[in-house]
């Protein structure tokens, strides 16, 4: 090792604004803000030129104990390449290490283990016209984080790895990084991957048993993040499966084939994010299947939502009038099957509701309720509350052990063409309202229904 160049902990930078390795600003990291230089402390610096390393071993694991400066074990600077194959790169249990940290070069790192750093595993900032691939390699047991991508446009690979046990996000991808992130393992992390403003392709991963979220994705100064999750199996994570958060989030759920098991909600959408959930099967989560916060909105469509432990959908506040659910599969859930509050105009079309405990609830809404087929809840069909003031067309209602459709309190609509039967009850209106009038004639009410009766009173 050459001289020692000192990088305090909590002042990495005599010249630059204070860091800490775990800093929240994306801008003051160590993987974009660690000065390289010529008598920095490291086992290789590769300035220039290209490195090929096979069957080695690089450990950082004999530091003396007085060592306080953060170390990396092979850092590639700018203009380089390097290559590693089966080979193993070990930190340190009491000191600040970093396993691999590349700067604007190139890297290719296959079958290699990168382990026990407490300032990270592989942290990689990279251009545009730069190679990077990680492949069939483990990221295990590092602080702060697994594996971390910044650089705006740059498209790095990370393929068939096992990213394991890191206490940090397993992957991390800065601002409006084009990462590719494929068939990898990512279990036990903090987060499994942790997306800033950033524009990942995440396919095929198995995502499970992290100790927060499966998959965060949030907006840095609002700029935009349009990340697409995609074919993932996401299951038994101690917080949400997937949570999109923060202004101008446009990430993409898409043809997810489980989402299951998570302690919190299947998909969470809040912060005035808008979210795309489309085809995916989201099923058996502790609390909601999918849940859209007050302020976020999302386009929901051909799902397959079922055995959720609260509400398979949960939405409202006044963006739900962005929101659309379309065409999905909402069925076997122990509370409703759509569970609506303080919601403004939102669309709910064609969707087949079935074996709920309640059908669809809408609490002081304004729903637009069209060709829903709604059958075999345990409790209602439909039920508005408070002063819902909804719009319900031609909708299959039928076969509900309680009330079809029941319109409670001060709530009413223009409620026309729907088809009741087989219901307990078929209708029930609680009070008169002039938009409820003709209600029995405007839709087809085979058995009982209970309206207010017309009738005035004069005592003189």
């Amino acid at each position: 090792m050459g001289e020692a160049k000192n990088v305090d902990l909590m002042n990495l930078f005599k010249s630059n604004e204070e860091i800490s390795p775990d800093t929240k600003d994306p801008y003051q990291e160590l993987v974009n803000k660690f000065e390289i230089d010529a008598n920095m402390n490291v086992i290789i610096l590769l300035n220039g030129g290209k490195l090929y390393l096979e069957d080695c071993m690089l450990s950082l694991n004999f530091i003396v104990k007085t060592h306080v400066n953060i170390l990396p074990a092979l850092v590639i600077n700018e203009g380089a390449e390097a290559i590693l194959n089966k080979c193993e790169i070990k930190g340190n249990k009491n000191h600040l290490t970093i396993g691999i940290l590349s700067r604007n070069a190139d890297l290719v790192v296959k079958e290699t283990k990168v382990h026990n750093h407490k300032a990270g595993g592989i942290l990689v900032q990279s251009k545009e016209e730069n190679t990077v691939r990680i492949a069939n390699s483990k990221i295990v047991f590092n602080d702060i984080v697994g594996v971390h991508f910044v650089g705006e446009d740059s498209s790095p690979s990370l393929e068939n790895n096992r990213i394991e046990n890191n206490n940090g996000p397993g992957i991390k991808i800065g601002i409006a990084n084009k990462a590719k992130i494929i068939k990898n393992i990512v279990k036990l992390n903090m987060d499994g991957i942790h997306i800033t403003s950033a524009d990942p392709h995440i396919f095929k991963n198995k995502i499970e048993k992290n100790y927060q979220n499966a998959i965060f994705t949030c907006t840095h100064d609002d700029i935009r993040c349009d990340g697409l999750m995609e074919k993932n199996e996401i299951s038994a994570n101690k917080r949400n499966g997937i949570h999109v958060t923060g202004l101008n989030n446009f990430s993409r759920v898409i043809g997810n084939s489980f989402i299951q098991y998570n302690k919190l909600a299947g998909i969470r959408v809040d912060g005035s994010a808008h979210c795309s959930i489309l085809r995916n099967s989201v099923s058996k989560n502790l609390a909601q299947g999918i849940l859209v916060v007050e302020t976020a909105s999302a386009h929901i469509e051909k799902n397959s939502v079922f055995e959720n432990i609260k509400a398979n959908i949960a939405l409202g506040g006044q963006n739900s009038t962005n929101t659309a659910i379309i065409d999905n599969k909402i069925e076997f859930g122990r509370c409703e099957g759509i569970f609506l509050i303080s919601g403004g105009q939102c669309y709910i079309h064609r969707n087949q509701i079935s074996e709920n405990n309640e059908g669809l609830v809408s609490i002081t809404s304004i729903p637009d309720i069209r060709g829903n087929v709604i059958t075999k809840n345990k409790s209602n069909g439909i039920m508005m509350l408070k002063d819902t003031r909804a719009n319900v067309f031609g909708n299959t209602i039928k076969g509900n052990d309680g009330i079809g459709l029941y319109i409670r309190d001060k709530s009413h609509g223009e409620i026309k063409n729907n088809t009741l039967s087989e219901n307990e009850i078929d209708l029930v209106v609680e009070r008169k309202h002039d938009t409820l009038t003709f209600i029995q004639k405007d839709n087809t009410i085979e058995g009982d229904a209970r309206t207010p009766q017309n009738f005035l009173c004069n005592i003189f």
